[in-house]
């Protein structure tokens, strides 16, 4: 079994240093610039071997994990194609968009190697290569059965090339959404004094359901009640005014619920819910209509 590691970062050496933890014997890793303090003292900390170019990684390694920077991951797998041949599964994990993914499939088209995309689900440095990754492509379930018996983490999602990192990037409109939601709120409730107290009936509310349970409740009860909700958000967006807070995440709010309110759905539906919680998306996603393309 013979490990190589595009790129030597974070990611990069919290597998190298897992994987030859538990004794992994054939690890190599190839890194632009190795010179660098941090870099050269992560080697240090592995143990791991460099080689000077992608060509000598590919030739040392059957599997490729690649944790490149975004977009040069597709310059990185134009620089080590030639090197790749049917004996090679080639894995990136860089956090990139699902259409890059797709370049570096077509880059590597004919090369005979067999691709998957991921996306890290979990710190390196504190999971080292036991760190969870979600994973899609043809070349998933090999990337799967050849590493799991080294106690890495991976959960194979689709086998569509993209898919893993459309469901992380995804996931973060609302995670990362809901961080500057959280942020605006706590700013506004900090300078009433009543911090504690606002934080404390968020999570009354939060916790009194399972999330899925919650998400599909409003998705449905949106579709009807999205004037009223539009109403709500506006006092919010009121108050945090009053506080000399600008009020971006709930501006952004007000101006969604208004939009689905706008289809009229409660008129369209009598007033009663969606069955489902995909019926009701099905229904709201016209607010959000991209402009028609030009011919």
């Amino acid at each position: 079994m013979r490990v190589g590691i595009y790129g030597y970062g974070e990611v990069g050496h919290g597998l190298a240093l897992g994987l030859i933890k538990v004794g992994l014997q054939s690890v190599v890793a190839f890194q632009r610039n190795p010179q660098r303090p941090l870099i050269a003292g992560r080697v240090r900390e592995s143990g791991v071997r460099l080689v000077s170019s992608a060509l000598e990684l590919a030739a040392q390694a059957d599997l490729i994990i690649a944790v490149t920077q975004g977009a040069p991951s597709v310059q990185a797998a134009r620089d080590i194609r030639a090197g790749l041949s049917a004996r090679h599964c080639y894995v990136d994990l860089a956090s990139t968009s699902p259409k890059v993914k797709l370049d570096i499939e077509a880059v590597l088209d004919g090369s005979g190697a067999l691709f998957s995309d991921g996306a890290v689900e979990g710190s390196p440095l504190e999971y080292e290569h036991r760190m969870p990754l979600i994973v899609s492509g043809p070349g998933a379930q090999r990337f799967h059965d050849l590493m799991t018996p080294w106690g890495m983490q991976i959960q194979i999602v689709s086998p569509d090339t993209g898919k893993a990192m459309a469901i992380k990037g995804l996931r973060n409109v609302l995670t990362k959404g809901q961080i500057a939601l959280l942020v605006e709120c706590t700013i506004a409730a900090r300078r009433m004094g009543i911090s504690e107290q606002v934080l404390g009936s968020v999570a009354e509310w939060y916790d009194a359901r399972p999330f899925m349970t919650n998400a599909n409740r409003l998705m449905r009860t949106t579709a009807v009640h999205a004037e009223r909700r539009a109403d709500e958000a506006e006092l919010a967006m009121g108050i945090l005014e009053d506080l000399g807070v600008e009020p971006l995440m709930t501006r952004a709010t007000v101006e969604t619920l208004r939009r689905i309110g706008a289809l009229g759905l409660r008129e369209q539906l009598g007033g009663m819910l969606p069955e489902t919680a995909d019926d009701a998306i099905e229904l709201m996603q016209a607010y959000n209509n991209p402009h028609p393309q030009r011919p």
